[in-house]
C-alpha cells in the first residue's frame, strides 16, 4: 500500500498500529518475562575503556582485564559494580573512531584486537555469569564498504540496488531538515545521516539475507547473546516517509524470526528515538523485544534537576501501560547526549537522585560507562566518550601510551580508585543500586505500587514480588532533610522484622501498630530501600560501654578490643551479609577480609556495640 501523505492519515495509521499493539497486550503477562528483564546493562565503548597495550586505544584485552571490576562473578563479594550485561557500541571494521560505519560485518576492529581477542573477552565475560549484545548497524553502511565501492562504480554494477541511487536529485530533506541525497558520478544516493553513511535498500532480497547471515554469524557461531539495533525507526523509505514506515515493522518481525530460529533467547533493542507512542509498534507483535524508552529519560533528568518528583510516577504508569510487561530500556543518557554530570550541573547530589530513580523502576536499566564516576562530556560526540577514569594519575589510568582522547578534567577526584574507596561516593551510590537490584527480584519485575505518604516531596513507591518480597523506596531529591510516615498498612506482613534499609545497612523508622512506617527521616537527597527480611539486623543497643572499644579503624591485620571476657563478635558487609564471628579475643585477624566499610558487633555480658569499620588491606 503506497504511503499516504495526508498528514492527518498518517496519524490514524500509527494510532491503528498502536492500538493493534495494545489489543495484543491481553496475554501478555509476568510468566512470558525474559533473561533480560533480570539484567543491569552497561554500555561500554571500548576505544575509550582501557588500554591493554599502550597504543593509546582501548582494546578487548583491556576489558577483559577490567571485567572484575565491572562483575568479578562471586555472588558474596560486593567490591564490583555488579552489573551483569553488557552493550558494545560498534566492534566491527570501520575508519571511523566511532565505528557507526562498517566495512564489514563479520569482522573486528583491529584498533580493538583480533577475533581470537574477542573469544576470549567473550568466554571470560560467560564464564562470570556476564550476558553481551552488540551494536548492529543495519541501516547504513560506510561509504567505503566494499558493497558500496562496487554499487558506485554505475547503473549495471552487480550490487547498484543495495542502495538508492537516482539519476535525478529528489528535493525533499530529511527528517530534522538535513541533506539526504549526495551526488556521485552523474547520479546521487540515499544518505539520512551524512554522505559517510549510505542507507541499505532492503527492497533488494539480496541485501537483506546478505545482512541476515551477518547475524547469524554473530549469535549462532560466535555466540553472543543480542543486538542492540542502531537506528531502527529509518530502515525503508517510502518516498519522502523516511522513517516509521510501515515496512520496517514487517522487517523487524522478519529479523526476530530469524535469529530465534537458531536461539531462542537471542535478544534484540532498538534505538527509536522517536515519541513513546511511535515506539510502541516497534517491540509488539514478535517485532524487536524492547527499545530504549527517551521519554521517560527526560522525565527523570528533569526530576533530578528540578527537585520535584510528582510527574515521576505518572509518566511511569503511562509507559507501563502502554509496552508489554515492563519491556523498556531505562536510562538516563548515553553516547549520543551530553554527559549526566553536565545535563545535572555537576551536581553529585542530583546525578545520585536520577541514578536512584532509574536503578529502581520497572524496565531494562543501561548505564553508559564511567556515569559511575561522574565523566563529563559535551558538544562533540567525541567529548561524550572520553576515555574511563580509572585513577587520579598520568592519563587517568586508561593507558601507558598517549591516549586517543585526553580524559575528562575532573579525572583526579572522579575516578574509580579513589570513589570505591568512599562509601559515600557517587560510584558506592551506583554499586550499592545494582547490587540491591540484583539481589531482589522485587526491584527487577516486580509490581510497581504507589505509596502515599505524608510528605508530597518524597518519591515514595512499592515493588513486590509475586512471592510477597517486597521493597519500599524512598527517594528524597530536594536538599533539606525530610521526616515522613508511609502508607503501608496494606502491605505488612505478621511477623515482618523490623524495617532495614539496604543502603545505609540500618534500621529506618519504626513498624507502626497497623503496618505502616513511621518516623522516617531522609537526610538531603537521600535513598532508602526498605525491606522486611534482614535477620542480621543490628539493633542499636542503650547499654553501649564507652569502656568497650577496639582499635586501630582503619584496620589492616588485626583489631585489638579493649574487653575480652565471656564476649563474642560478628562483623557484617554492608548489605548484611555475616562475614565473620567468633569469640571476644584481645585480638582478631581482620587481613583475610577485602578492603571495604563493615559493620561490627560486639556483645559481652553487660555491654553490646555496634559501630561502622574500615578495613584497608
Amino acid at each position: 500500500m503506497p504511503w499516504v501523505n495526508n498528514v492527518s492519515m498518517k496519524k490514524y495509521f500509527i494510532g491503528m498500529v498502536v492500538l493493534l499493539g495494545f489489543l495484543s497486550l491481553s496475554a501478555q503477562d509476568k510468566s512470558n518475562l525474559s533473561w533480560w528483564n533480570d539484567q543491569v546493562f552497561y554500555e561500554v565503548f571500548v576505544r575509550s575503556f582501557y588500554d591493554s597495550d599502550g597504543d593509546g586505544v582501548g582494546d578487548f584485552k583491556g576489558l577483559t582485564e577490567k571485567l572484575d571490576y565491572l562483575n568479578d562473578g562471586d555472588p558474596t563479594t560486593d567490591t564490583d559494580l555488579g552489573i551483569t550485561a553488557l552493550w558494545l557500541m560498534p566492534i566491527n571494521p570501520s575508519p571511523s573512531y566511532h565505528g557507526y560505519d562498517v566495512t564489514d560485518y563479520t569482522g573486528v576492529n583491529a584498533d580493538y584486537g583480533t577475533m581470537d581477542d574477542f573469544k576470549a573477552f567473550l568466554k571470560a565475560a560467560h564464564d562470570r555469569g556476564i550476558k553481551v549484545i552488540i551494536d548492529f548497524v543495519m541501516n547504513h553502511t560506510s561509504s567505503q564498504h566494499p558493497w558500496f565501492l562496487d554499487s558506485r562504480t554505475g547503473p549495471t554494477a552487480a550490487k547498484r540496488d543495495w542502495y538508492r541511487w537516482t539519476a535525478d536529485q529528489p528535493t525533499y530533506l530529511g527528517p530534522w531538515g538535513q541533506q539526504v541525497w549526495y551526488s556521485y558520478s552523474d547520479y546521487y544516493y540515499y544518505a539520512v545521516f551524512w554522505d559517510g553513511m549510505p542507507d541499505l535498500n532492503y527492497n533488494n532480497a539480496d541485501t537483506k539475507t546478505a545482512m541476515f547471515d551477518a547475524a547469524k554469524f554473530w549469535i549462532d557461531e560466535m555466540g553472543i547473546d543480542g543486538f542492540r539495533l542502531d537506528a531502527a525507526i529509518y530502515i525503508f523509505e517510502d518516498g519522502s516517509q523516511l522513517l516509521n514506515v510501515p515496512a520496517t515493522y514487517d522487517f523487524f518481525h522478519d529479523f526476530s524470526a530469524h535469529i530465534k530460529s537458531f536461539n531462542a533467547d537471542a535478544m534484540t533493542v532498538g534505538e527509536a528515538w522517536e515519541a513513546s507512542d511511535l515506539v510502541v509498534p516497534y517491540v509488539t507483535n514478535d517485532r524487536i523485544d524492547f527499545c530504549f524508552e527517551f521519554d521517560l529519560a527526560t522525565t527523570m533528568l528533569n526530576a533530578a534537576n528540578s527537585g520535584n518528583t510528582s510527574g515521576i510516577v505518572n509518566a511511569l504508569r503511562d509507559k507501563i501501560n502502554m509496552y508489554p510487561y515492563y519491556q523498556f530500556g531505562t536510562f538516563l543518557t548515553n553516547h549520543d547526549q551530553n554527559r549526566l554530570m553536565d545535563v545535572l550541573g555537576d551536581d553529585e547530589n542530583k546525578v545520585k537522585t536520577a541514578a536512584s530513580i532509574y536503578l529502581t523502576i520497572p524496565g531494562i536499566p543501561f548505564l553508559y560507562y564511567g556515569e559511575e564516576v561522574g565523566l563529563t562530556g559535551s558538544g562533540a560526540d567525541e567529548n561524550k566518550r572520553l576515555p574511563m577514569q580509572w585513577t587520579g594519575g598520568r592519563n587517568a589510568g586508561f593507558t601507558s601510551g598517549t591516549p586517543w582522547k585526553n580524559q575528562g578534567t575532573n579525572y583526579q577526584t572522579n575516578n574509580v580508585e579513589t570513589m570505591s574507596a568512599d562509601e559515600s561516593s557517587l560510584w558506592s551510590h551506583y554499586r550499592n543500586l545494582i547490587h540491591a537490584r540484583t539481589e531482589y527480584d522485587a526491584l527487577r519485575t516486580g509490581d510497581f505500587i504507589e505509596l502515599t505518604s505524608d510528605n508530597a516531596a518524597i518519591l515514595s513507591f512499592l515493588r513486590k514480588s509475586d512471592n510477597n518480597q517486597r521493597v519500599v523506596v524512598l527517594v528524597n531529591p530536594s536538599s533539606s532533610t525530610k521526616f515522613l510516615n508511609v502508607d503501608f498498612a496494606d502491605y505488612a506482613v505478621a511477623g515482618d522484622l523490623p524495617p532495614f534499609d539496604l543502603m545505609t545497612s540500618a534500621v529506618i523508622g519504626t513498624s507502626s501498630s497497623t503496618g505502616d512506617i513511621e518516623n522516617i527521616k531522609l537526610d538531603p537527597y537521600q535513598t532508602a530501600l526498605i525491606v522486611f527480611d534482614k535477620k542480621e539486623v543490628i539493633l542499636d543497643a542503650p547499654s553501649i560501654s564507652k569502656e568497650l572499644t577496639f582499635y586501630p579503624n582503619p584496620a589492616h591485620d588485626f583489631i585489638h578490643f579493649s574487653q575480652s571476657d565471656d564476649g563474642s563478635f560478628s562483623i557484617y558487609a554492608l548489605d548484611g551479609r555475616l562475614v565473620k564471628s567468633g569469640t571476644l579475643q584481645d585480638q582478631i585477624t581482620v587481613s583475610d577480609l577485602k578492603s571495604g566499610i563493615y559493620t561490627i558487633r560486639v556483645q559481652t555480658k553487660d555491654n553490646q556495640i555496634t559501630k561502622k569499620l574500615m578495613i584497608s588491606n
